[in-house]
């Protein structure tokens, strides 16, 4: 028995001895990264249906701690032609190390810009690894640069839409809203941005009413997952104009009365985010509103955080 037992003993130690050379011989790979095919896709695996211009290729997501299951929206009026004549310089840098400061790339879901100038905005995509969707206002910055709003988006959209309101002031300046389509954490989101006309009051009111009623790719607004929109409406929360948008959406600083962020250097809230819908993007977490001030335009940044 003695003997039975020191030989069953030996083949035991013998298998795993096997085992720990084979494991030896075979080592485990690395974990492979989540959304891997996604990381790797380039512009060139995009549908051409669906590739925002310029084609900006971002910096591989990766998602941290604090954006893990949420994802920032913002608007900014870059006050790029009458401030800047169209520069795309140092003043760029600066505005993506500030935004940078809200949330890493990563942690971007959208950011509307108003009075852009295309250089300015496909440089800011760049500095910030998001892409970008421009919207042509038919005139043009005083460097020869096309002048108009831009979308910028961390993922490749899966549609883009473009609308010019049929209400205009004039025949010069046509004012509309530029959307993307979005999958992401947050699910389905159709991100717009928007600049409103900032001299008739009838106007403004009318191209609310007419944004409203739009329906990119032949579907309501309210039809998509989560819609979020932002954008210099060029008017202050109690103006009739706005009662549409309040009436609808979860505006990210609250109601008409009780907002506390000013987006305009001269004390005046003249840009929101909205949000409404059913998907898990459609509200704003609380107390993660704020703005930021820059010396390099007169309206601050709006930011919000969804999820």
């Amino acid at each position: 028995m003695i003997v039975k037992s020191l030989r069953r003993a030996r083949r035991a130690l013998v298998v795993v001895a096997a085992v720990w050379v084979l494991a030896a011989a075979h080592p485990a790979g690395p974990p492979v990264p989540p959304d891997a095919e996604e990381m790797a896709m380039t512009p060139s695996q995009e549908p051409a249906a669906a590739r925002p211009e310029p084609a900006v290729r971002p910096e591989p997501a990766a998602p941290d701690e604090d954006t893990a299951l949420t994802q920032v929206a913002g608007t900014f009026n870059i006050y790029g032609n009458v401030g800047h004549g169209g520069d795309a310089g140092a003043w760029i840098a600066q505005e993506a190390a500030r935004l940078r400061t809200v949330a890493p790339s990563s942690g971007w879901l959208s950011l509307s810009l108003q009075e852009v100038c295309h250089n300015q905005g496909t440089a800011l995509a760049r500095e910030l690894g998001m892409r970008a969707l421009f919207y042509d206002t038919g005139v043009t910055c005083a460097n020869g640069q096309r002048y108009g709003n831009m979308l910028l988006t961390r993922g490749l959209p899966l549609a883009t839409y473009r609308y010019t309101f049929p209400t205009q002031a004039d025949g010069r300046e046509q004012r509309g809203a530029v959307c993307a389509l979005l999958a992401g954490r947050l699910g389905a989101v159709l991100s717009c941005g928007l600049h409103l006309d900032s001299r008739s009051d009838a106007v403004r009111a009318a191209q609310v009413r007419e944004f409203l009623a739009w329906r990119p790719g032949g579907r309501e607004l309210s039809a998509y997952g989560t819609v979020v929109v932002g954008g210099d409406f060029n008017a202050e929360p109690p103006h009739e104009a706005m009662a549409p948008m309040y009436a609808v959406g979860r505006e990210a600083d609250g109601g008409p009365t009780t907002w506390r962020h000013p987006t305009h250097e001269d004390g005046r809230k003249l840009d929101y985010l909205f949000t409404w819908g059913r998907g898990a993007g459609s509200k704003w977490r609380d107390g993660a509103t704020g703005t930021l001030a820059t010396p390099n335009s007169d309206h601050l940044i709006l930011y919000g955080r969804l999820g």
